[in-house]
């Protein structure tokens, strides 16, 4: 959808532009795949929380302060409680919370190179370039998964509504964002997705969560608040 509005032109890139294109569109790729694969085993909060945990390593391993990798304890001890903790329906499963770490890393390649997409390439072409590469690559896992409930028109309706209200607008608005603020700045506002999507999953998917869960969750989001906000303290001073 993205291509056919903006049409980028494909032959005008440069070596230097398709070395930030390819690497951004395969991490989004295994990020959409595996954060999807860990829904069907986690709660939304649950796997949201645990994505955080890409973002956060990118902003500590930037500085490698103690305190970074304090926040860093501080996320996998969220996990950990997150993994063992008993939800509504039973146990968060073993696999989703790899599948999540798993989508955790594309989420943090995804952000690096996102920052050098947005540098690189004008306006919203280097992501609707990188959407028809993550295109190709999920499509034959789609079929895979879906088969012929792909051809009924209410999944195709579906998947459509999701593409653009999870995929295109979502990442549209993150690569402007990544494109005028730093990557501090970027990862602290992160940081307050899971409570946000604990919230939908709450409202939304009617997921409720324990209290072990909830103290999981918040472990993260402090993780990943005080992450950034330490990066953005550190720009400042540089700054100056």
């Amino acid at each position: 959808l993205m291509a056919l509005y903006l049409r980028p032109r494909l032959r005008s890139y440069t070596a230097e532009q398709w070395r930030a294109i390819v690497p951004y569109s395969l991490s989004l790729a295994t990020f959409t795949v595996f954060f999807y694969l860990a829904l069907d085993r986690a709660p939304l909060g649950v796997v949201s929380a645990i994505g955080m945990i890409g973002p956060l390593a990118v902003a500590a391993l930037g500085r490698r302060s103690r305190l970074d990798f304090a926040w860093i304890a501080f996320a996998t001890a969220g996990v950990a409680l997150l993994a063992i903790a008993k939800g509504v329906d039973g146990n968060v499963d073993a696999l989703g919370v790899v599948f999540a770490l798993t989508a955790a890393t594309g989420l943090a390649v995804y952000i690096v190179f996102g920052k050098q997409v947005s540098q690189r390439v004008d306006g919203l072409g280097g992501l609707a370039t990188a959407l028809i590469i993550t295109a190709i690559v999920q499509a034959p896992l789609g079929v895979a998964y879906g088969g012929a409930d792909l051809l009924s028109g209410t999944v195709l309706a579906v998947c459509v509504a999701a593409g653009v209200l999870s995929t295109v607008i979502p990442f549209s608005f993150e690569l402007i964002a990544l494109r005028t603020l730093s990557i501090g700045i970027f990862g602290l506002l992160l940081a307050f997705e899971p409570a946000i999507a604990a919230l939908a999953g709450f409202l939304v998917r009617d997921q409720g969560l324990t209290e072990s869960q909830i103290a999981g969750i918040a472990l993260i989001v402090i993780a990943g608040a005080g992450g950034g906000a330490g990066i953005v303290w550190f720009w400042d001073r540089l700054q100056d």
